[in-house]
């Protein structure tokens, strides 16, 4: 959980650019409030893992009724209030996943970022992480392990671009294989 690692880097005192986060519980209001949950529910029951058709279907489905709904104002309100608060023209929007499962990457892997957002595509850029949990390849995880959209936990970091001198990433268990003991940069 991107979120989490952030914040625990902040409080030991690492210098990490401001950010907030659009929790887990606001996907979960804008799901209930545009009343998408019986309808991701069919679409993902419909699904054949091993037709990719059905897969991709069901992902352009669940992208376009995402990406159609409204953020609702209560949660717009509070996104322009903790965005007066990063003190910076433009934002990284990132995806931050807890999956209630150990083997959650080949998700994450999936997951959306948008670098340098204005503060007027935040809301739309918010909606692209959300309906990124639905690509075809995280539909097919998410089926072959019969995972209850309840235990899917995605927020969403809203953070201050920095002018960086070099930048890159490092996964502190292999990607792969899942080993603890490696690390790839």
């Amino acid at each position: 959980f991107k979120a989490h690692s952030l914040a625990k880097a902040k409080q030991f005192k690492f210098s990490v650019p401001e950010a907030f986060v659009v929790t887990d519980k606001a996907f979960t209001a804008f799901l209930k409030e545009n009343k998408l949950h019986s309808q991701l529910n069919t679409e993902l029951e419909r699904v054949q893992v091993q037709d990719m058709h059905s897969l991709d279907y069901a992902s352009r489905t669940i992208h376009d009724l995402i990406l159609s709904s409204p953020i609702p104002e209560f949660i717009q309100t509070d996104v322009l209030q903790q965005y007066t608060h990063v003190n910076s023209r433009n934002v990284v929007v990132r995806s931050s996943l807890y999956l209630e499962d150990k083997y959650s990457s080949p998700v994450s892997g999936e997951l959306r970022s948008y670098i340098n957002v204005p503060v007027t595509e935040i809301d739309e850029k918010i909606k692209r992480c959300w309906s990124s949990l639905f690509t075809p390849r995280a539909i097919m995880y998410i089926k072959q392990r019969e995972i209850d959209l309840k235990k899917i936990h995605l927020g969403i970091i809203v953070q201050r671009v920095i002018d960086a001198k070099a930048s890159g990433l490092l996964y502190t268990k292999h990607p792969v294989n899942q080993d603890d003991n490696q690390m790839v940069v």
